[in-house]
């Protein structure tokens, strides 16, 4: 799979139009995984927030992971050598991102719970989401770009 220049930038802008962290990061490499933007806004609808709000892994990781199997997954279920291939690009792509920002959960990397209405409507207020987030999403599509590049050499 040859990964184009700008998918990071792609991703933050779709994130800052509305789309949710995973939806972002999915939508932005669709094209590049013969995916048609609307099923990869689908598939990562709930990732969102870390798994629907509840500040778990966040939704870019999330999305970055579907993007890793989407990208290096034959497809056969009962293949456990490709399996394992797919399995040490996630541990990869975790362990940067990690590195980078510092954790792989929502609740601690914007630093709140997010998880009630009332938490997430004063996240909203304080502007994390525009501020801090998009820096997640830019750095998950980097480790992605990254990790597609040497994968395609491999």
């Amino acid at each position: 799979m040859e990964v184009e220049k700008g998918l990071a930038s792609s991703a933050v802008e779709k994130f800052l139009a509305g789309y949710a962290c995973s939806q972002a990061i999915l939508a932005a490499f669709a094209p590049e995984l013969d995916l048609d933007e609307s099923m990869a806004c689908k598939l990562g609808a709930g990732f969102g927030g870390g798994f629907g709000r509840l500040g778990f892994t966040c939704g870019a990781v999330s999305g970055a992971v579907a993007v890793l199997g989407l990208a290096l997954s034959n497809g056969v279920g009962s293949d456990g050598s490709n399996r394992e291939r797919v399995y040490m690009a996630v541990q990869e792509f975790c362990r940067r991102f990690a590195v980078r920002c510092g954790g792989l959960d929502c609740r601690s990397l914007i630093g709140r719970e997010i998880a009630t209405p009332e938490a997430f409507a004063a996240a909203r207020q304080t502007n994390l989401f525009r501020t801090i987030c998009p820096n997640f999403v830019r750095t998950a599509a980097e480790i992605l770009e990254e990790l597609l590049r040497e994968k395609a050499r491999s």
